[in-house]
C-alpha cells in the first residue's frame, strides 16, 4: 500500500483521520512542500502503519462486539435453564405438599369416622367403597366447607370437573347405601 497522491484518497475518512495526528500532518505537509523520495517513503511508512492499526482496531472492535453478544446469549441461556430447574423444583415441592396435605386430610376423614362425624355405619361403609380421591372431594366439600373452586385448585382441575365428580359420588353413595340398607333390612 504505497502512498499515491490523488483526490479520492484526500477525501477519504481514513486519510482525514490519518492527518488528525500532528506528526502525520507534518509529514504530509513536508511532502507537499518538498516532494523528495525520502519524504515520500516517510509518509508512506507512516500511512501503512496507520492503516495496519486501523485494520487491527476494526477487527478487535468486531471481535469484542460479537463475543459480547455470544457471552450475553450464553448468560441468558444459562439463566433460563436455572429458572426452569427452579420452576420444576418448585412445582415438585408444591405437588408434594398438596399430596401430604391431602393425605393428612384423608387421615382426618378416618379420624372423623372414629370420632363420630359419621354416625351412620351404613353411610360410613358406603364411603369406604369410594376411591381415595372421591373421599377427599367429599371431605373437602362437606367437612371443611370448601367450594368447588377451592377443591378444583387443590386437585388442579376445573370447577366443573369437581361439581360433576361430586354429583357422581353422591349418586354412587345413594346406590351403595340403598343397596346395603336393603340388605340390612333383609337380615331382620
Amino acid at each position: 500500500m504505497s502512498f499515491h497522491f490523488n483526490f479520492e484518497m484526500l477525501n477519504s475518512s481514513l486519510f482525514k483521520n490519518f492527518l488528525k495526528n500532528h506528526s502525520n500532518n507534518k509529514l504530509f505537509t513536508d511532502y507537499l512542500c518538498n516532494s523528495t523520495d525520502e519524504n515520500k517513503d516517510l509518509l508512506d511508512k507512516a500511512f501503512k502503519k496507520y492503516v495496519k492499526k486501523a485494520i487491527a482496531v476494526s477487527y478487535l472492535k468486531k471481535v469484542i462486539h460479537y463475543e459480547s453478544r455470544r457471552f450475553d446469549k450464553n448468560i441468558r441461556k444459562k439463566d433460563n435453564k436455572e429458572l426452569l430447574i427452579l420452576d420444576e423444583l418448585n412445582s415438585l415441592i408444591i405437588a408434594s405438599l398438596k399430596d401430604i396435605e391431602a393425605e393428612n386430610k384423608l387421615n382426618q376423614i378416618e379420624v372423623g369416622y372414629r370420632n363420630g362425624c359419621i354416625t351412620n355405619q351404613l353411610l360410613g361403609k358406603a364411603i369406604y367403597t369410594l376411591s381415595e380421591r372421591q373421599q377427599k372431594i367429599l371431605y373437602f366439600y362437606y367437612v371443611l366447607n370448601l367450594s368447588d373452586i377451592e377443591i378444583a385448585a387443590i386437585f388442579d382441575v376445573s370447577q366443573q370437573a369437581i361439581s360433576k365428580s361430586r354429583k357422581h359420588i353422591i349418586s354412587k353413595l345413594r346406590r351403595v347405601y340403598v343397596g346395603r340398607q336393603f340388605n340390612e333390612d333383609k337380615k331382620f
